[in-house]
Parts: structure tokens; sequence; C-alpha cells
């Protein structure tokens, strides 16, 4: 019932925003997977790493910390202007906002969590931890955003990717 109440209110969804820990995750395949899945099924996809990527291979830099260590205050104008747009594309750009959490995420996904909630945006948890590892801050607003159905959760991508198939006709 929850699932088929969520597909309805997201179904002319057109764009996805992938939001989870970059600074203490060292695996990203999760976003790469989805963004494939995404736009095989002609849906934007807003990739913060592949945004980062563009801004980065101008100056010749290939991760935010080689550029931390090369140039400080370059280093200090990149996260801000991240954060900025970061919260640009959430707020204004991006229908529906997928959050992956096992662990790994920083305050920049609490942050992006919160734009979600206050903006009474709708969004997808996909959570491989604990509901008590996650901060309090974040655990109220996903317990309301839940029981608002603002919001769905899934134990797993493939959980995730099922439901799209199932709801949307989307293909693999």
């Amino acid at each position: 019932m929850k699932l088929n109440y969520f597909a309805k209110k997201i179904k002319a969804f057109k764009s996805v925003y992938l939001a989870g820990g970059i600074e203490k995750a060292q695996k990203q395949e999760w976003r790469f997977s989805l963004e494939r899945f995404f736009e095989k099924n002609k849906i934007k996809v807003f990739n913060p790493l592949r945004i980062d990527e563009k801004i980065l291979k101008p100056l010749k830099i290939e991760t935010k910390k080689e550029l931390e260590k090369k140039n400080e205050l370059k280093y200090y104008i990149f996260l801000r202007e991240v954060e900025e747009r970061d919260e640009v594309i959430i707020k204004n750009k991006a229908d529906l906002v997928i959050f992956y959490l096992n662990g790994k995420e920083g305050f920049g996904t609490w942050t992006e969590l919160k734009w979600c909630y206050d903006k009474e945006k709708r969004f997808i948890i996909v959570r491989e931890e604990g509901e008590k590892r996650l901060p309090e801050w974040i655990r109220w607003r996903r317990y309301f955003a839940l029981a608002e159905l603002r919001c769905i959760e899934f134990k797993s991508l493939s959980d995730l990717k099922e439901f799209f198939i199932v709801y949307f006709g989307f293909v693999v």
C-alpha cells in the first residue's frame, strides 16, 4: 500500500539526485550502478561525483584531497561552491532524492536529508545500517517522513531497483 501510494506521488519524476557518503566512503559503485539504471530509463541523474569531476578536471586535479594539498584557498572555495550547488539541485532541480545510508555518510549527507525534509520533498532511503546508528536529528526526520509517506525505505539497492521495475516499468 505504501509503495503504491508513494509511486503515485512521484509518477511524473524526470530527475534524481544521488545522496550518500563521499568523504568517508571508499567505494562509489552504488552511485554508478544507479546512474546507469536511471539513465537507461530516461531519467536525468545528478551524481555529485560526476559534477565534481567536471570542476576538478580543468584544474588537472583528480581528487578534493589533492586540491586541498595544492591550494587551500581553492579547496575551500570548491567546498563552498559544491554545497551551494547541491542545495540548488536538491531543492529546485531534482524531482527525487535517493539516500544511500551505509555508515559512510557524513555532514553533507545529513544536510541534504534536512533540505529534503524541510522542503517537504519526496525521497527514498536505502539503509544498510541499523536505525540506531543514524544521528538522532536524522532519525526523527526519517521517522516523520516515513510516517507522513513523504519517504520510503529499502534495505538494498536491489529492492530499490525492483520498486522502479514494478511500479514504473523500468528495465535493468
